[in-house]
């Protein structure tokens, strides 16, 4: 059998109340497909969830990401990673209802109905002693109610409490001298048998949820050994899954509200896909070469099969085909878009083609070091002139070049931010005019030419 899971927009599943926690199953949403009539029925679900609208484009625009996977299981595996999925859902809530329980042990002798958690304003007065001050309440003290924007009090249990007044006049007024205001706990006047007696109660509570954690943490690393176990001795197709994701396409929206923000989301998410194919694509080695898969949901969902040797996959293997598709149009108004779109697949193509390299091991280095001829000073030397070099100040930018350079940038690669901008032409710092000669022969030359 195979099951399918698909992502949208809205979420469910059922709540439960569990010391003040509440718990909430949600997801990717699974179903089981036995038959092409099955995955006939999926699909039509996700077309009907899958958000579209108007766009700067057209009035059918993609306005969200649809990712639908599909995954090789069986009966028994479809049972195990239903029971993980259930334990992962529960478990923060189990620790929450830890974490609430443990926090009532300070609040036990504190009648929590006043103030903030039993903490709040009085107007104490000055005469108090300062050993005095902090604690339970003192006699004299008065609880605030509330204060405006002008420090005017209103007060709890007092006549006429409900009249805005200073803390000078409320002092007049209950001819209490030199009231000021303070930070109080209200007690409940337990006794320490009682007192002692809540604490036991907690405590054992406390100790019953760290148990149900332990066992929870536990069956889930048993849970993960019999998978391994069923995928090691099963067919070796199960466990083999495809992820099929259709992007929706970034819109350089100039709209205001609702549609504006819609687009910024779509921007955001690709923009995150981006630097994720960009550190992929770089050498091994380099600075800022480790994807960042955490900047959105997408990018979240694409990591298993992206970079399948990451240490948080629930891969049993590491082998993975990646295909991207890209979509191209004749129309001339859309050049911008199919030229962005191109340049898109070749840094994805550039990923690919390093992580093949980089899983050949050793071999990859040594082919890299026959192409240097073997002299390993090289390197050091290359640096040190580079160090040298950069000792003199670089001569000053041509004002015209450098407005040259932004203008292309801006009209060429919009998907370049200002700051990207800004830290390219730094790093050609002294040498703008060689940066101009090569941002125009691949950006303006080769747009102008097709």
């Amino acid at each position: 059998s195979s099951s399918s899971s698909s992502s949208s927009s809205s979420t469910g599943g059922a709540t439960t109340s569990m010391h003040s926690t509440i718990m909430t199953t949600s997801g990717l949403r699974t179903s089981s497909v036995r038959s092409p009539h099955d995955l006939v029925r999926v699909h039509e679900i996700c077309s009907r969830q899958r958000a579209s609208g108007a766009s700067t484009t057209h009035d059918r625009s993609s306005r969200s990401h649809a990712i639908l996977r599909l995954e090789v299981t069986n009966a028994r595996t479809d049972g195990l990673e239903c029971e993980r999925r259930r334990i992962e859902s529960e478990l923060p809530a189990w620790k929450n209802a830890s974490d609430n329980v443990s926090g009532k042990k300070y609040f036990v002798n504190v009648d929590t109905s006043v103030g903030t958690q039993g903490y709040g304003k009085i107007l104490r007065s000055g005469k108090v002693p300062e050993r005095d001050v902090m604690g339970g309440p003192c006699e004299g003290d008065v609880w605030i109610r509330s204060i405006d924007e002008e420090n005017r009090i209103t007060l709890r249990d007092v006549e006429d409490g409900n009249t805005p007044r200073t803390a000078e006049e409320w002092s007049a007024e209950l001819g209490i001298e030199d009231l000021q205001l303070r930070y109080c706990a209200m007690l409940k006047g337990l006794s320490k048998d009682e007192i002692d007696a809540e604490l036991q109660v907690l405590e054992g509570e406390s100790l019953r949820l760290k148990g149900i954690i332990a066992d929870r943490e536990a069956r889930l690393d048993e849970l993960e050994k019999l998978s391994n176990q069923i995928a090691r001795d099963g067919p070796r197709a199960l466990g083999g899954s495809i992820l099929l994701v259709d992007l929706a396409g970034a819109d350089y929206d100039h709209r205001s509200g609702d549609v504006q923000r819609e687009s910024a989301a779509i921007n955001k998410s690709l923009l995150a896909l981006k630097e994720c194919l960009r550190s992929l694509s770089a050498p091994t080695g380099a600075e800022s070469s480790k994807p960042v898969f955490r900047g959105s949901k997408l990018t979240r969902l694409l990591e298993d099969s992206l970079s399948p040797k990451t240490e948080c996959t629930r891969r049993t293997n590491t082998e993975s085909t990646c295909v991207m598709l890209i979509n191209v149009s004749p129309d001339a108004r859309l050049e911008r878009g199919t030229v962005n779109a191109l340049r898109y697949g070749q840094m994805y193509a550039r990923g690919q083609k390093g992580a093949t390299t980089a899983s050949k091991g050793n071999g990859g280095r040594g082919r890299s070091a026959a192409k240097n001829g073997g002299k390993k000073n090289a390197p050091s030397s290359r640096r040190k002139t580079k160090s040298a070099a950069s000792a003199i100040p670089p001569k000053p930018a041509d004002p015209e070049v450098l407005r040259e350079l932004r203008e292309i940038y801006r009209d060429r690669v919009p998907e370049k931010t200002e700051e990207e901008v800004e830290g390219i032409i730094q790093k050609f710092a002294g040498r703008e005019a060689l940066l101009l000669a090569k941002v125009r022969g691949k950006y303006v030359v080769v747009a102008e030419s097709n």
